[in-house]
């Protein structure tokens, strides 16, 4: 699915608070512009982000993280995301803020959630508490019947090891320069079958929304 996303230009901005999350409440009057980002975004295996014109490490993008809250809360498929940067980004024309707006929007409608504006407002005001926290997803891998024996067995023997458990769970495999490395072991930042077979699942998904010309 291809979503265009705005760029908007504000004629009126005012801070009007500091929110918890260390965001601002802000009274704004703008117009949207001729500009705009394509976002393009299919249902994964898991939830993904790319740019064509810029890299961003996934664990910093808001982007990224907001909607992976969202599909969490609303127990929604994982989403494949690539987005076309036409809105540059710092420039205050709402590249991220009307991406996010977008792409929740488009969610809200395919799978017929029937939030109201306001609901998806104080989502986007308090998404952060939906990530799943380094604990959920352990206890999560634990419980999974699809759990190899060795694998059940190693995090077993953790369970009483918090900074084990938060070194294993408390973020994703991440791509370098030298490609995909990591301790060999079970969890999500760490080097196994399930993380090896997720991002291949998730090169392949990419590589078949090119379309025909990248097979």
């Amino acid at each position: 699915m291809k979503l265009t996303s705005p760029a908007k230009l504000n004629l009126i901005l005012k801070v009007i608070d500091k929110l918890p999350n260390n965001y601002h409440l802000l009274e704004m009057f703008n117009v949207l512009i001729d500009l705009e980002d394509i976002i393009e975004i299919n249902e994964s295996n898991i939830t993904t982000i790319q740019y064509d014109k810029y890299k961003m490490n996934t664990e910093e993008d808001t982007i990224y993280k907001t909607i992976k809250a969202f599909v969490n809360k609303y127990n929604l498929p994982e989403q494949s995301i690539y987005i076309i940067k036409n809105i540059p980004v710092g420039s205050g024309l709402g590249g991220v803020s009307s991406n996010i707006a977008t792409i929740i929007n488009y969610l809200n409608s395919y799978y017929n959630l029937g939030l109201t504006t306001e609901q998806l407002i104080n989502f986007v005001c308090s998404w952060e508490k939906y990530l799943m926290s380094y604990k959920m997803l352990y206890d999560n891998w634990v419980s999974n019947p699809l759990l190899c024996a060795e694998g059940l067995a190693e995090l077993k023997s953790i369970e009483n090891d918090e900074k084990e458990i938060e070194y294993r769970f408390g973020a994703e495999l991440a791509f370098g320069t030298g490609g995909m490395r990591g301790f060999i072991g079970y969890g999500t930042n760490m080097m196994n079958i399930y993380t090896i077979r997720r991002a291949t699942k998730g090169l392949a998904d990419y590589i078949i929304g090119l379309g025909q010309k990248a097979m």
